[in-house]
C-alpha cells in the first residue's frame, strides 16, 4: 500500500512540474506578441534619463505595423524614416535603413496602456502614448 501510495505521489509532482514548465514556455511568445502590439501607435518623449543637456530633443515617434518607424521633432513637419523589428529576446532592434548593419537596441517596459520605457546601457526614455 506505502509503494502504491509514494507512486501516485510521484506521478503527480511529475505531472505537476510538467505543466508549470510547459505553461512558462508558452506564455513568453504570447507576451512578446502582445508587446509588438501595443507599440504600434503614436508615442511622445516624456522625459529621458541622465538628462545630461537641458537643450535634450525630445520626439515624436509612429511605429507602423509592417515595421516603419517614423520620427519627428514636436515643432518639426520633417520626418525621419526608421525600420524597427524584434529579436528573439524580445528588445526592439531601431536601425536606419535596410541594409544598416548597426542597430540600437532597445528593452521595452510598458508601464501602463498609455506608456513605456525603453532603456539601453546608457539610456531611458519615457514614452506617452498619444490619443
Amino acid at each position: 500500500m506505502k509503494k502504491i501510495l509514494i507512486g501516485l505521489l510521484v506521478v503527480a509532482a511529475a505531472t505537476a512540474a510538467y505543466f508549470f514548465l510547459y505553461k512558462k514556455d508558452t506564455d513568453k511568445p504570447a507576451q512578446q506578441a502582445t508587446t509588438q502590439e501595443l507599440i504600434i501607435g503614436k508615442w511622445k518623449t516624456s522625459s529621458v534619463l541622465p538628462a545630461t543637456d537641458s537643450q535634450m530633443t525630445f520626439y515624436n515617434y509612429d511605429f507602423q505595423k509592417e515595421g516603419k518607424l517614423f520620427r519627428t521633432v514636436s515643432d518639426s513637419v520633417k520626418a525621419d524614416t526608421l525600420l524597427y523589428e524584434w529579436n528573439k529576446a524580445g528588445e526592439l532592434l531601431i536601425k536606419s535603413n535596410a541594409s544598416d548593419t548597426t542597430t540600437k537596441t532597445f528593452v521595452i517596459t510598458f508601464t501602463g496602456n498609455d506608456s513605456l520605457t525603453l532603456k539601453t546601457d546608457s539610456l531611458s526614455m519615457l514614452l506617452l502614448k498619444q490619443k
